[in-house]
């Protein structure tokens, strides 16, 4: 029985995985608002059900989307936590992977048209802050360890203000030099 099992979840993850690469290779070439369930199933050669029975809707697709394309940078910034690197460089670069190499990734995968969609770029920004959450829960707890973070302001009042600022818009003018700015407020504040 635990092999028939194990042969059905492989299946079923070969399937979800098929799945989010077509959406995401339909999504980049059409866009998400012109991008239908039926096109997606077509693609992955399985059912509309199948997709509703593994994701609930077409957002919750997205999400997962994202989540897919975002990973492998999140999975660098967990491994300079078992790097040697002074604490600061370790901070310094997972923000940078954070921000720039995220917006980067995601600004080649989104259309003019999907990021003018509000509630896509909603979905997409909650999709990319379950990710991040427990990473910056862990860098936070690492730099209260080491002293470089107040042990007394609470990892989740700390998560709040991330979230708060993650959500300050940029001028894609400027993008580089204010998330650079917006790094240095982050960690110095306003003093010099």
């Amino acid at each position: 029985m635990e092999q028939i099992l194990s042969k059905y979840e492989i299946r079923t993850n070969q399937k979800k995985n098929a799945i989010i690469k077509s959406a995401n290779k339909l999504f980049l070439e059409k866009g998400f608002v012109s991008t239908s369930i039926k096109e997606i199933a077509a693609v992955a050669h399985v059912s509309q059900v199948s997709i509703y029975n593994y994701f609930g809707s077409k957002d919750s697709l997205v999400i997962e989307c994202v989540k897919s394309i975002v990973q492998e940078t999140i999975d660098k910034a967990y491994a300079l936590l078992d790097t040697e690197l002074p604490y600061l460089d370790k901070l310094s670069t997972a923000l940078s992977l954070c921000t720039s190499d995220i917006n980067n990734l995601l600004s080649a995968y989104l259309s003019t048209s999907a990021t003018a969609d509000e509630n896509f770029m909603k979905l997409i920004s909650e999709g990319v802050q379950e990710l991040q959450t427990d990473l910056y829960i862990q860098y936070i707890e690492a730099g209260k360890n080491a002293g470089y973070i107040d042990s007394l302001i609470p990892t989740a009042l700390i998560l709040k203000f991330i979230f708060a600022i993650n959500t300050i818009n940029i001028s894609p003018e400027n993008y580089k030099e204010e998330v650079n700015y917006l790094h240095q407020l982050f960690l110095h504040g306003i003093l010099i």
